[in-house]
């Protein structure tokens, strides 16, 4: 874009996405809306008024200063530094991986099996003696709450603050990841979500912040369900992503190891000293790894046939399953 004379917002939102075609951004014309929507502070459905207003020339330079950083390949959502997940707002940038809107799915079905998880007796009422009713196939969680949820290798929070956020019954999230960056990122949405504290009030869901590599913050503890969304990518194609993500986003949350799987192996054999009998184990997947996943659950011998789910475009997504009850269990 050159200098010198004046436009109109409209003008330059138009030059603004012929520049960033021209650097090979793929959604062109939206992301050059979207950087002057942020930097206008106007929502989309209102961009339209603006076109016919004159930029100043500080105004100008500022947008100019955006497109270039859209044509760098630096995400849009590290630029404006948000992004939606779950119909909520997250905070993210370069020490955290972007929430994508595949991952989703994942929360949805957590959500779905929480729904499960009575916290009164399968009479339908609490116990009478205030004692803890035993859990059974049908009542995972006898009398017990809040649902205790670990999510693992958290990064922004998207998947436990979403889950605390949209439960319908008081939940327990513990967020957990190794970097202590990605966990100062996890706070803050923490706090924009109304989670304020070791772990709030208790009367949204309630939140706490853990440090450490995979499960071993969970050391002593067990959990009614543990998500995770773990680096899966194989070492050998990072480097043919796409730029935006192999140039700027956190290696560390991306990176699996030769196959991919190495997060996988350490985990899941230490599943079963973190859940409790009938608890959820749900992991976010690659596209080939199913079946390889489900085979891991499976040779534990600990749990129930996993389900592998597909996403939107059909590619397998997310694999879940439950820890088996003991055979002396109702």
């Amino acid at each position: 874009m050159r200098k010198g004379r004046a436009m109109t917002a409209r003008e330059l939102i138009n030059k603004g996405a012929q520049e960033l075609a021209e650097r090979g951004v793929a959604d062109a014309e939206t992301d050059s809306r979207l950087l002057f929507c942020h930097l206008a502070g106007v929502s989309r459905s209102r961009l339209f008024m603006e076109y016919p207003r004159m930029m100043t020339d500080t105004e100008i330079a500022a947008y100019k200063a955006l497109i270039r950083r859209r044509g760098t390949g630096e995400p849009l959502q590290y630029i404006v530094g948000e992004t939606e997940f779950m119909g909520l707002r997250f905070r993210v940038d370069s020490r955290v991986l972007i929430p994508r809107p595949e991952t989703e799915l994942l929360v949805e079905k957590a959500l779905e099996l929480l729904k499960g998880f009575s916290t009164k007796s399968e009479q339908g009422s609490p116990s009478a003696s205030g004692e803890l009713v035993a859990a059974t196939r049908q009542n995972p969680l006898g009398s017990r709450q809040p649902v205790r949820i670990l999510d693992c290798c958290c990064g922004s929070g998207a998947i436990g603050l979403s889950v605390a956020a949209l439960a319908e019954m008081p939940v327990r999230v513990s967020c957990s990841d190794i970097s202590p960056d990605a966990l100062e990122v996890a706070r803050r949405n923490a706090g924009e979500l109304g989670f304020f504290g070791s772990f709030g009030d208790g009367r949204r869901g309630s939140v706490e912040f853990l440090c450490g590599s995979f499960l071993e913050p969970a050391a002593g503890r067990q959990f009614d369900m543990i998500l995770c969304n773990p680096p899966y990518i194989q070492d050998g194609v990072i480097p043919g992503l796409q730029r935006e993500v192999r140039e700027h986003e956190p290696l560390l949350a991306l990176a699996g190891g030769a196959d991919g799987m190495d997060s996988y192996r350490e985990m899941i054999p230490r599943l079963t000293e973190h859940l409790t009998d009938g608890g959820v184990a749900m992991f976010e997947i690659g596209h080939d790894q199913g079946e390889a996943v489900a085979n891991m659950f499976a040779e534990t011998g600990e749990f129930g046939p996993a389900q592998v789910m597909r996403d939107l475009a059909g590619r397998n997504r997310i694999v879940w399953t439950r820890r088996r009850y003991p055979q002396s269990a109702v």
